[in-house]
């Protein structure tokens, strides 16, 4: 019988052959190598309550990724696999594949989309704001033809291990967070408060027609840490790995500088956690929203400290392309409320000690929304 690593790197290869082919003949496959026979699996999607719980929403994610999404490639040698127990953990790096062309009907969708924001109900500014930041991202002066980029993403599991076999319980997909505010807010914009209601909704009607114990104690440990840590979290070098930000600028400030300016405050849930324990260790996964104190004119002072700081050797046409996203991005941003709100997701492993709660993995994201040309410089044109 194969070990448990070689059992998870298994199953990350045939994930990567199923993604390279798109044949939707193998999702039978794909789902018992991955999962099991008679399993109850979750993912994580990249987006806004995309969440996907058995086996009938798993197999339809997968097979919407194959038709929709662009080349995905998944790179098996990046793979770590935490240490066995009861449950263990794994992460691989991974990139998706989009491509842009100029065209007369792109135009035209760009703008039916500017006349959608000024038909919405934002105030002014924020029009303005949202309206500046997608013609930044959607119209350029670049190169005729057809320009192609990757992105980087994360795909990470929670595993358990029976005697016998190795399953995974929580496949999660997430972009790296490279930017000073995340792609979805709460705050002011309707359609997302829905979508997050709606993903809440599945959260806990998951947790009651399943058979998850009820874990209100261990949940109370894993909230209170969540809830009174978040900003320590974020600063930690294996955090930062899993956000994207290690050792990279952020569009318009470094990372840690901006961690120090700004003002976090987490909000999770009970009803939005998920906890499986067996053994004193546990593996869960959730859904909250941190709240953010937002200024037009301290985000604008980022963006023009970043543009003090650069060096004329680093000048280059595309330089002052970002300039200009940087500055209406934080324009859009700020410009929609002072308070904003962002959903999260978190995805961990942990074990029961006397003094509370030891992580063993932990992983925070969030929903990603647009696929934009150079809207982060994360993205790598090839």
């Amino acid at each position: 019988m194969k070990d448990y690593k070689q059992q998870i790197t298994d199953k990350v290869e045939f994930l990567k052959k199923c993604y390279i082919e798109r044949d939707t003949q193998n999702i039978e496959t794909l789902y018992n190598t991955l999962f099991g026979e008679r399993s109850n699996p979750i993912i994580i999607g990249t987006s806004i309550d995309e969440w996907c719980f058995g086996e009938s929403d798993v197999k339809q994610l997968f097979i919407d990724d194959w038709k929709y999404w662009g080349n995905v490639l998944i790179d098996p040698h990046s793979l770590v696999i935490g240490e066995k127990a009861t449950y263990t953990w794994f992460y691989v790096n991974a990139s998706v594949e989009f491509s842009f062309q100029d065209s007369e009907e792109r135009y035209r969708r760009y703008f039916d989309s500017v006349k959608r924001i000024a038909r919405s109900t934002k105030n002014n500014l924020a029009k303005a704001g949202d309206i500046l930041w997608n013609l930044s991202t959607l119209l350029h002066s670049r190169e005729v033809g057809e320009r192609k980029y990757l992105w980087d993403i994360t795909i990470s599991g929670l595993v358990k291990n029976d005697e016998n076999d190795t399953n995974i319980e929580v496949l999660q997909f997430s972009f790296p967070f490279t930017t000073s505010f995340p792609d979805v807010r709460t705050d002011s914009d309707v359609e997302m408060q829905q979508k997050l209601r709606s993903e809440h909704s599945k959260i806990r009607r998951y947790i009651s027609n399943s058979s998850v114990q009820d874990q209100n104690k261990l949940k109370g440990k894993i909230v209170e840490f969540c809830n009174n840590n978040y900003q320590n979290m974020l600063i930690l070098d294996e955090i930062k790995r899993y956000l994207g930000t290690c050792g990279k600028r952020m569009n318009g400030c470094d990372f840690d500088h901006y961690l120090k300016i700004s003002g976090y405050k987490t909000i999770l849930c009970l009803e939005n956690l998920i906890v499986k324990k067996e053994y004193g260790c546990f593996i869960f996964c959730g859904s909250g929203e941190f709240t953010k104190d937002v200024s037009l004119d301290s985000e604008i002072e980022n963006v023009l400290k970043g543009i003090n700081k650069n060096e004329k050797s680093e000048l280059t046409k595309e330089t002052l392309f970002k300039i200009r996203r940087d500055l209406a991005y934080v324009i859009r941003e700020a410009s929609q409320s002072d308070k904003a709100i962002f959903p999260f997701r978190i995805m961990g492993l942990g074990e029961e000690t006397k003094d509370g709660i030891c992580l063993k993995f932990f992983q925070l994201s969030y929903p990603f929304y647009w696929f934009l040309e150079q809207k982060t410089d994360a993205e790598k044109q090839v």
